[in-house]
């Protein structure tokens, strides 16, 4: 697709460290097209949730002065089984929740857009043994979750979408068999080889199944239904790829 991508990185980051990120960033690049925020985390339970939620719109209020032109991607906050600051991890699972709502709602009404990450659960699939960083697994879905909304975000400049669960009247799904092929798509899947287990050897997932097919989009979507089995949120993103599954099954048994 042509895009460059700087990806920095802050151990133990938080929200009031966003200020020198993005200064650094300035000091050497234009500002980007594209910035997706991923932090705060590491801020649940320091601050209320309302607290935090003001700091983190105070933050998106001042970029939005040096970035004019720059769409804003909040990347939820995903899910722990440990925070730093309290034992109680259904009220900080609230307070994350509270906080992602937030902050999408204010961006998504805002030229900006939110990427969620419904697949991704706080158990021993998809966390280490420190409640906190991601598996193998966890770290894929993420990452193929963070390209596949990226992807969609960049062909559709100038709509505040929501990635997976984009609203269908922004025109970004585009699928002929419509609900059929939501339903079906359990089925199709596992017809072409996206199973429990990964791609199935022999298949026609097998044979279009590339480095690049692998990292993310369709492809990646599919995978990860595949692998977990389909989350409510994520079956309009499933509908919009049946119609290539089908197609490549189609092209390929003939």
């Amino acid at each position: 697709m042509g895009v460059n991508i700087w990806w920095q990185g802050k151990c133990g980051g938080k929200v009031l460290d966003m200020k020198q990120q993005i200064r650094t960033m300035l000091k050497y690049e234009d500002p980007p097209t594209i910035l997706v925020l991923h932090i705060g985390g590491n801020d649940i339970g320091e601050k209320s949730s309302k607290t935090l939620c003001e700091l983190i719109r105070k933050q998106f209020s001042w970029m939005r002065q040096l970035m004019l032109d720059t769409v804003f991607v909040w990347s939820q906050i995903i899910p722990r089984s440990s925070w730093r600051y309290s034992d109680n991890i259904n009220a900080m699972e609230k307070c994350r929740m509270r906080v992602n709502t937030s902050i999408a709602s204010f961006l998504t009404k805002t030229d900006g857009c939110y990427l969620r990450y419904p697949d991704i659960k706080a158990n021993e699939l998809f966390l280490m043994k420190d409640g906190v960083h991601l598996t193998s697994l966890g770290n894929n879905i993420f990452l193929n979750t963070l390209q596949g909304g990226l992807e969609m975000i960049i062909r559709n400049l100038g709509i505040n979408l929501t990635f997976p669960d984009y609203p269908l009247t922004s025109g970004v799904v585009a699928v002929a068999a419509g609900v059929t092929a939501t339903v079906a798509a359990p089925l199709v899947l596992s017809a072409a080889g996206f199973g429990a287990a990964g791609v199935a050897a022999g298949t026609v997932a097998a044979w279009i199944q590339t480095p690049i097919t692998a990292a993310g989009g369709w492809f990646a979507v599919c995978q990860s239904a595949g692998v977990l089995g389909m989350a409510a949120s994520t079956k309009v993103a499933i509908g919009a790829t049946v119609g290539t599954v089908v197609g490549a099954v189609t092209k390929y048994i003939k």
